[in-house]
């Protein structure tokens, strides 16, 4: 069992959206395809759930955005 390595960098695939929340609402900023993201953390929706699975979201400065493969491509 080796460490996991952080995300250090995003880059949009496509345009995406950053919000306020890990929840994706409130949005507060359009991002546009080919943007280099720098991320901070990660984090899942519905983090006080028992009975939901959450999805993985990235914390970036000024919010979060998505963490799917098809609209965002993560750099170790």
């Amino acid at each position: 069992m080796n460490k996991q390595k952080q995300p250090k960098y995003a880059i949009a695939r496509k345009a995406i959206n950053r919000y306020e929340t890990v929840n994706l609402t409130k949005r507060n900023r359009h991002i546009k395809r080919g943007t280099k993201l720098l991320i901070k953390n990660y984090d899942f929706s519905r983090g006080n759930s028992v009975t939901k699975h959450g999805t993985m979201r990235l914390h970036v400065k000024g919010g979060y955005i998505t963490a799917n493969k098809r609209l965002v491509k993560i750099v170790y």
